[in-house]
């Protein structure tokens, strides 16, 4: 897991709707998962 670059929260916004930054009070930058931790963790909560 890692932090969003101030860059990259800036493309990552131009390319959904998401609210005003403002309204939503981000105080942090959001944390992303790499394509490899989303299958593990998936992997993890589908199991028993």
């Amino acid at each position: 897991m890692f932090e969003l670059t101030k860059e990259e929260l800036k493309n990552w916004r131009s390319q959904i709707v998401t609210s005003n930054q403002y309204i939503m009070g981000l105080r942090h930058l959001p944390m992303a998962f790499t394509e490899q931790e989303v299958a593990m963790l998936s992997g993890i909560l589908n199991s028993d």
